[in-house]
């Protein structure tokens, strides 16, 4: 392989997947769905109970826009064209009148498994959630990020943003951070391009390298003068108060996770009994065995794990750190020198971050109590210019060259 080849097989962009996925915060427009069945009449009498139950949804999800509700009164759910509130509701998804159907539990939206497979994968197609509440079950299937960043840093559209692979070089991936609403709507020259004249609901964010979000914190953090001795105060208060109460908080999340072992092994029954009497295929059956296998086994090691901290935390109960060694441990712990700072901090010390483009953002500090997110005062900005960065990049033991690199704005807020 040349050197021209080389370069083009490992310098290349990574085109993101799983475009389809939905940010759980972002703003959505809701239906509910409820069905109460003939073969219980008292269940007739419990739809006010239901519906009240779908209000007090709305409460807990500022961020649904509820439009319409679909209930099916008095109607078995053997078959989905028996129930014309059902049918009704599947005709306005086709429109795209909404983008998430909300409903109790899986035995609500169809008694027959086939139907929700069928239904659920349509709507998929076509852009359309359905959350099932008891069940807890997105049908887009994603799952909550872990990814710092992704938790702390919301668009100025006010979506939050998904980590993706981006560009692949020798030394392996780079990650960079796209907006779901560009993932989900598209940005404004891929709707040009596709010949759609609305450009209304998109938004312009452009992708952001994940590197720049650590030159942001490195540069921030080295700039803040903390008053080690008070903090050292508060820190060793806290500990001590807060020493007695791990062992409780430990049983209690054993106890937690137990349960959901027991859940989704009654899942496994069920899946089981579903195969036997043929409503659904054998690789149905074993794809969604061997998911729930994995739950129950990553559930298991977290037990086991947390018992075996138990007994560890049992057996130095009598000894507690002096305030000496916890000055120490702190010391290591706001080394700022270090290129990356330490996860724990930003988690700590950031509240949010607010990007109002891939070149400009606002950091939201806890550096005095907030209630809430109002109350914060810009008390600082300053720019990140191409000799800070070449420096930053080459104690990484990476390379920025001038044409690639445009100033970085940063307003702090405190």
């Amino acid at each position: 392989m040349n050197r021209i080849d080389f370069m083009q097989s490992y310098n290349r962009v990574v085109m993101p997947t799983n475009v389809s996925l939905y940010d759980r915060d972002r703003d959505r427009i809701v239906v509910y769905y409820g069905r109460v069945s003939s073969e219980h009449e008292a269940q007739l009498s419990a739809l006010a109970n239901q519906m009240q139950w779908y209000d007090d949804q709305t409460k807990y999800h500022p961020n649904w826009r509820v439009v319409e509700k679909y209930i099916d009164e008095g109607i078995t759910g053997t078959q989905a064209k028996k129930r014309p509130a059902f049918m009704r509701m599947l005709a306005d998804a086709r429109e795209h009148k909404f983008d998430l159907i909300v409903t109790r539990e899986v035995c609500r939206f169809a008694r027959n498994t086939v139907d929700t497979l069928v239904v659920t994968r349509e709507l998929k197609n076509i852009g359309i959630e359905v959350y099932f509440v008891n069940d807890n079950i997105w049908t887009t299937g994603n799952r909550p990020s872990n990814d710092i960043w992704v938790k702390k840093t919301v668009c100025k559209c006010g979506c939050h943003f998904r980590r993706d692979k981006w560009h692949r070089n020798k030394n392996g991936f780079t990650y960079g951070y796209k907006c779901y609403r560009v993932l989900n709507n598209g940005s404004r020259s891929s709707r040009i391009k596709d010949g759609i004249d609305d450009l209304d609901g998109f938004c312009d964010m452009g992708t952001i390298a994940g590197w720049k979000f650590d030159l942001m914190a490195y540069e921030i953090f080295r700039k803040l003068a903390f008053d080690f001795d008070s903090l050292l105060d508060d820190v060793y208060s806290n500990y001590v108060k807060n020493d007695t109460s791990e062992a409780k908080d430990t049983k209690a999340e054993i106890k937690r996770l137990i349960g959901v072992i027991q859940k989704e092994k009654m899942k496994l029954d069920n899946l089981t009994t579903m195969r036997m009497e043929g409503e659904i295929t054998k690789e149905e059956y074993l794809d969604y065995k061997v998911k729930v296998t994995a739950n129950i086994e990553t559930t298991q090691k977290r037990i086991d794990k947390l018992q075996q901290e138990d007994l560890t935390t049992q057996g130095n109960s009598e000894h507690q750190f002096s305030k000496e060694e916890l000055g120490g441990m702190l010391r290591i712990e706001l080394d700022f020198t270090q290129p990356i700072v330490k996860r724990g901090i930003i988690d700590a010390f950031v509240r949010k971050i607010v990007a109002h483009s891939a070149l400009e953002f606002d950091w939201y500090l806890n550096l005095v109590p907030h209630a809430a997110d109002s109350g914060f005062k810009e008390v600082t900005s300053f720019t990140i210019e191409y000799e800070s960065a070449h420096s930053y990049r080459e104690m990484r033991g990476e390379i920025l060259r001038k044409y690639q690199y445009k100033n970085i704005v940063v307003h702090i807020y405190a």
